[in-house]
């Protein structure tokens, strides 16, 4: 069963403050891109152990690259 994704408030707001900073220029893109940071939490909730573990920082902490844009 995949784990429940838990956006906090802080995440919520970063990820509006993408949107709006993207939706400037372009709406459609704005909201591809948020569709991209959902797909990922997607994945995430699926498999919470993909990416690389970043022991410089925590080894708790793994960094997952969601796509090149």
């Amino acid at each position: 069963m995949p784990l429940r994704i838990r956006r906090g408030t802080k995440a919520r707001a970063d990820q509006n403050a993408i949107w709006l900073y993207i939706a400037a220029d372009n709406m459609a893109a704005a909201d591809r891109q948020i569709d991209r940071l959902h797909d990922a939490f997607g994945r995430l909730a699926d498999y919470p152990v993909a990416g690389r573990t970043r022991l410089e920082f925590d080894a708790r902490l793994r960094h997952f690259r969601s796509t090149n844009i």
